[in-house]
Parts: C-alpha cells; structure tokens; sequence
C-alpha cells in the first residue's frame, strides 16, 4: 500500500468501526525516537495526539520503556500528552493552551 493513503485508510476503518458500535484500537510506535533519543520528534508528538483524539485516550508504550535508552523519559512525555490532552477542547484558545 501506498504510505500516503494510509492516514485516510485508518481514518476510515475508525470511522466504520465506530459507525458498528466495535471498538478500534491503532497501534502505533508512539515514541520510536526515544529508543536512542531523550526527545521526541514533533511528528511523534502529532501522531500521539491525533491518534489519540481519532480512536480513545489509550497508549500504550511497548519498545521505548522496554528497548530504550530514555525509558523514564518516554513514560513522562506520554505522561504530559495526557495531562494536556485532558485540558484541551476544541473551543480552546491559544492563549489557554499556552498557559495551561
């Protein structure tokens, strides 16, 4: 498969499985970098949380922690997606994301 069709391929299998009632789950190398890196990349990050408000709040970290370098790092960055992913609604402004 083509890797430029693949986002709007999972976007659609999200949206039959929810269409269905069925729960759907995308996995995902969420902080692959971090493996031999302490920061992610900014792709990483967008990809945590758009895949995240697409299907549910659940991630899970599989290589990083376990395989990695900055295993503490990896957990405590996923730690602050959450908590902003908590805080955020569509409605917010700039402003309250920035100081949030």
């Amino acid at each position: 498969m083509a890797l430029e069709k693949i986002p709007f391929l999972q976007r659609r299998i999200i949206s039959t499985a929810r269409s269905m009632s069925t729960p759907a789950y995308v996995v995902i190398n969420l902080l692959e970098s971090m493996i031999d890196d302490p920061q992610p990349t900014r792709a990483e990050i967008n990809d945590v949380i758009t895949t995240s408000l697409m299907v549910s709040k659940d991630l899970f970290l599989t290589g990083e922690p376990a395989l990695g370098r900055f295993s503490f790092e990896s957990v405590r960055t996923i730690e602050k997606l959450i908590v902003q992913l908590e805080k955020w609604t569509e409605n917010s402004s700039i402003e309250e994301i920035l100081n949030s």
